[in-house]
C-alpha cells in the first residue's frame, strides 16, 4: 500500500491534461513487405494524449497516435493504395518536480506498453496487411505553461512492436516495426 501511495499521482494538486498533438514519424524500421519502400520516409501524424500529472515526480498517460500513409509513396511506385499505423499506449510519466522547475519547461520521461495496428492495402489486393501487435514505448519531452489552463508540450518517443504478427515479411523472422515519433501539442488543463 505504501508503494502505491508513493507511485500514485498527487491528489488535489494534480491536473488532468488533454493534449492534441501534431508530429511526424521518423527513422522507421520494419521487415514487413513495404511495396513502395516508403516506411523509412518521414510522414506526418496526429494524436491525443490524456495525462494525470501532479506536482511531484510520477504521473500516468494514455496516448493515441495515428500515422496515415505510413507505407504510401506516389514517387516510389504507388503500389500501396492506403496505409496507416495506429498506436494506443499506457505510460508512466516521470517528470521534474513542479516546485523545482517553477515556470520553466518541465522535462519528463515516459515508459509504457500498449498496442500497434498496422493496416495496408495494395492496388492488386494481394499483399495487404491488417495486423495487431503488442508494443512498448519510451520517450522524453518537456512541457511548459503558456497560461493558467494551457501548456505547450514537446515530445519524442520510440514505439516498437514486441509480438510476432501474421503479416508477410521480407526475409526470415517474425514481423516487426519500430519508429520514432516527434510531436508538439497544446495541453488543456482540467
Amino acid at each position: 500500500m505504501a508503494l502505491w501511495a508513493a507511485l500514485a499521482p498527487a491528489g488535489a494538486s494534480a491536473d488532468w491534461l488533454v493534449t492534441p498533438f501534431v508530429g511526424a514519424k521518423v527513422d522507421a524500421k520494419t521487415n514487413l513487405v513495404d511495396l513502395d519502400q516508403a516506411s523509412g520516409s518521414t510522414k506526418p501524424g496526429v494524436g491525443v494524449s490524456l495525462s494525470r500529472i501532479g506536482q511531484g515526480v510520477v504521473g500516468v498517460e494514455a496516448d493515441l497516435g495515428y500515422l496515415p500513409g505510413f507505407f504510401d509513396s506516389s514517387t516510389r511506385g504507388g503500389l500501396v493504395s492506403s496505409s496507416r499505423v495506429v498506436s494506443l499506449t499506457g505510460l508512466v510519466v516521470a517528470s521534474a518536480p513542479a516546485r523545482v522547475m517553477r515556470d520553466s519547461l518541465r522535462p519528463y520521461a515516459t515508459l509504457g506498453a500498449g498496442w500497434i495496428h498496422v493496416g495496408m492495402t495494395d492496388l492488386r489486393g494481394v499483399l495487404g496487411v491488417s495486423d495487431n501487435y503488442a508494443a512498448v514505448a519510451v520517450g522524453a519531452g518537456a512541457i511548459g505553461r503558456t497560461g493558467r489552463k494551457t501548456s505547450v508540450r514537446f515530445d519524442l518517443r520510440r514505439l516498437q512492436t514486441v509480438t510476432a504478427g501474421h503479416a508477410r515479411t521480407v526475409g526470415f523472422g517474425s514481423a516487426h516495426l519500430s519508429f520514432w515519433r516527434a510531436s508538439v501539442g497544446l495541453s488543456l488543463h482540467y
